[in-house]
């Protein structure tokens, strides 16, 4: 079943690629590959011995790294081609009965995955990066966290882990706990097959440039002094022009719509909330949105909208998202403070969930 669906999907990623063009077609290379290593363990289990000596382990990451840098629009260095290497190595290697017999290259195969395990990190570093530039340029990070890519690599980490282990424990005891690796080797294609389907047909935001670097505060503050624009009082009147226009109530609002509706720079109006706030876009915007909701609980007009339909109208458009950001700005859900509300003013409302 792993075999065929991940084959399946494999080949519709790169054939349709839906509207991740740049993105998909590493992403089915790699479901490919997933759907050759099961139809390896297939085999093996049916003829004892290996069919095809065609290591593809070694590929999983290195997909999955152009996937994510096509997907978010970041640049690939020339040096990210030799990503590949260490795999092509590894096969002929294998394969060569001369280069068996020396020593060295014996080695490679714990050398390579320790470059593997550092891949990791440079993954999980740029996952990061992103997920900050994420709340620095939009209102809402609905879909394009790319986080379930997180799951992905944990599992192919578990699975080199447990070929490293296999490796070095006795042969004795090898044995003792084949059972035991041969449910984990099949749980490990399913999974991945599983989470790829889930998350990458729905992953509706794909990022046609790379999101702008956005400075440290030392960097943001120096920055400050230099441009002369980013005063307080420069920063209270493109506040006033925000809340008085409500534009913080456009649910797909990024930092650039919000830039052209106040004429200034992406850059200065980043450097400006930052720097008077403290917030980042994402998180000075929903506490804009917050108190315009805690604003419109107290009006007679609303009181018939539930919770989530006041937190829709000030411009949230995840129930999720409101509900963690109520929660983090008041320390509260947005039901608790509404009973509080009622208790302190009296007021006799309909709100709902």
């Amino acid at each position: 079943m792993t075999f065929g669906s991940s084959t399946m999907f494999g080949i519709l990623f790169i054939s349709n690629r839906f509207n991740n063009r740049k993105g998909n077609p590493f992403l089915g290379l790699f479901l490919i590959s997933l759907g050759y290593f099961s139809l390896q363990g297939i085999l093996y289990d049916f003829y004892e011995k290996e069919v095809f000596r065609l290591e593809v382990s070694l590929f999983f990451l290195v997909l999955l790294f152009f996937y994510l840098n096509k997907t978010i629009s970041r640049t690939v260095k020339n040096w990210h081609y030799l990503l590949f290497l260490p795999g092509v190595l590894m096969n002929i290697t294998t394969n060569s009965l001369v280069l068996n017999r020396i020593m060295f290259f014996h080695m490679l195969y714990e050398i390579f995955y320790l470059l593997t395990f550092l891949l990791i990190v440079y993954f999980f570093k740029i996952l990061s990066e992103h997920e900050l530039k994420l709340k620095e340029f939009y209102s809402s990070t609905e879909k394009k966290t790319l986080a379930w890519l997180k799951n992905l690599i944990i599992i192919i980490f578990s699975f080199h882990f447990f070929e490293f282990v296999e490796a070095i424990i006795p042969t004795k005891r090898a044995d003792e706990l084949e059972f035991i690796f041969s449910i984990l080797y099949s749980l490990f294609p399913f999974s991945l097959v599983y989470l790829i389907g889930v998350n990458a047909f729905t992953q509706s935001h794909i990022f046609e440039y790379e999101l702008p670097y956005q400075k440290t505060k030392g960097e943001l503050n120096e920055n400050l002094n230099q441009l002369e624009l980013e005063t307080e009082s420069r920063f209270n009147q493109l506040e006033k022009t925000i809340v008085k226009e409500k534009l913080f109530t456009q649910q797909t609002l990024t930092l650039r719509d919000l830039s052209l509706s106040l004429n200034i720079k992406e850059r200065n109006l980043s450097i400006l909330i930052k720097s008077n706030t403290g917030d980042s876009f994402y998180a000075y915007i929903n506490r804009l949105r917050i108190e315009e909701f805690k604003h419109l609980l107290t009006q007679p007009e609303y009181q018939k909208f539930s919770l989530f339909g006041l937190a829709q109208k000030v411009g949230f458009s995840s129930k999720s998202t409101f509900y963690k950001a109520f929660q983090e700005i008041e320390n509260k859900t947005p039901k608790s403070y509404l009973v509080g509300l009622k208790s302190s003013s009296n007021l006799k409302r309909t709100h709902s969930i």
